[in-house]
């Protein structure tokens, strides 16, 4: 069957993003063997980030381009003689990996799934894996959807 409407949910409704973006970071760093600190390393990129996405809103900065540049003035800021390119890259893996959901959503995923065919990303989502969440479909990543489209 092919679909005309698909919607995403991403940002604090079913999934924890901020704790997903807590958990990227680190991760990232981390595999920098940089020693990470949550109250120092996560306050700056917060700060940063912040300042960057109010850009893109004024339209001084386009989203591709906010996706390196936060990076390359987080890794200034920190002294980090890092790409900022193979960063953001692997701060975004990271973040696909990382994708926490709220407790009280897995009751909503299942109202949802009785009133519509979900299609549910399983990159790290144990829930979905040992069958507590039920989907019409399991994806592994959003390339996949193109078929039902």
């Amino acid at each position: 069957m092919k679909y005309k409407v698909l919607i995403f949910d991403a940002d604090d409704t079913l999934f924890d993003f901020k704790a997903s973006e807590r958990e990227a970071l680190e991760k990232t760093l981390i595999g920098y063997d940089i020693d990470y600190s949550e109250d120092y390393h996560l306050k700056i990129y917060k700060d940063i980030n912040g300042k960057i996405w109010k850009e893109l809103e004024e339209g001084k900065i386009t989203q591709s381009e906010l996706k390196v540049e936060r990076f390359r003035r987080y890794c200034g800021h920190l002294n980090l003689d890092l790409n900022p390119v193979e960063f953001a890259y692997k701060y975004m893996e990271n973040l696909s990996n990382s994708s926490i959901l709220f407790e009280d959503s897995i009751d909503l995923i299942s109202h949802l799934h009785e009133k519509f065919k979900l299609f549910i990303i399983t990159n790290g989502l144990t829930k979905v894996q040992s069958g507590e969440i039920k989907s019409k479909y399991e994806i592994s990543n959003l390339k996949e959807l193109l078929n039902y489209l």
